[in-house]
């Protein structure tokens, strides 16, 4: 049976509330146990994570990674985007924001040499975020393919240093 359909079936018993949440996870250790490559790629972890209160999952999550990175640490960072791509979609708008606000803090710190140096001035006030064709956002290629074009195109300097 494709792997599609068993994360069909899985969805349909939790909307029916049919199914207990024990054994879900159960199921995501199960899936995560015989998972080492391409787990972004397995359905049933994709609808599991999605569907299972954070809570619940980090500490599978968390062990995965630990276990991973004592068998085949190369394997860990490919891993990475599929889980925290996971967490946004399992978390409200409040978990992206703060990691957003966090990048950001992040970037201030290199661009200040740690508040060694004034951080720099930008004049005009404007939403680059509208620049992005948010509709053919679909994966993060997408979204790198049309951050590059604005970087390409652009002829405003803070456009291209926002962006």
């Amino acid at each position: 049976m494709p792997k599609d359909s068993i994360a069909a079936g899985i969805e349909l018993l939790i909307g029916q509330g049919k199914i207990d949440t024990s054994l879900l996870l159960a199921l995501l250790e199960f899936e995560l146990d015989k998972e080492e490559y391409e787990i972004s790629r397995n359905p049933i972890i994709s609808c599991l994570i999605k569907r299972l209160p954070s809570p619940l999952t980090d500490p599978i999550i968390a062990r995965y990674l630990s276990e991973l990175t004592e068998k085949e640490h190369d394997y860990v960072e490919p891993q990475l985007p599929a889980f925290a791509y996971w967490r946004i979609d399992q978390s409200d708008n409040t978990y992206a924001n703060s990691g957003i606000e966090g990048l950001i803090a992040m970037f201030k710190t290199w661009t200040t040499a740690a508040g060694h140096y004034q951080e720099p001035d930008i004049i005009d006030e404007f939403d680059y975020v509208k620049l992005i064709d948010w509709e053919t956002v679909v994966d993060m290629d997408t979204l790198f393919y049309q951050i590059i074009k604005i970087l390409i195109l652009s002829e405003d300097a803070d456009a291209a240093r926002t962006a």
